[in-house]
């Protein structure tokens, strides 16, 4: 239905010749993932795809709100984890303990709510 997966980018939708498949997924991509306009180039998640397949080619429910929830976790996460490799990164150039690093950022935070 997409062809070949894009490498770690997903699947391709622009050579989608199923015009029911074409306007799920512009219907549900915005919602699912909060963006007001559709990808340019035309790229959806594996995920995202194979519940699009399911939905319509197999006739199925999907728990939408489940997966939309679980891809925000997922995304809260790897932000955390970067977040937390940019405070160890911090530490280690200002020569402070991490304790120190998050109390002045949690003061930097305060200053720009005032």
């Amino acid at each position: 239905m997409f062809g070949e997966a894009q490498g770690r980018s997903g699947y391709s939708f622009a050579d989608c010749h199923n015009a029911q498949v074409v306007d799920r997924i512009k219907e549900r991509y915005p919602i699912v993932y909060g963006k007001t306009n559709m990808l340019r180039n035309k790229l959806i998640g594996k995920e995202f795809a194979r519940g699009i397949v399911v939905e319509i080619v197999k006739s199925k429910k999907v728990s939408w709100l489940r997966f939309s929830n679980e891809t925000n976790i997922n995304q809260r996460s790897k932000w955390l984890s970067w977040m937390e490799k940019c405070i160890e990164k911090k530490v280690v150039l200002l020569g402070k303990t991490i304790v120190e690093v998050k109390l002045d950022e949690g003061r930097k935070e305060d200053e720009t709510k005032v």
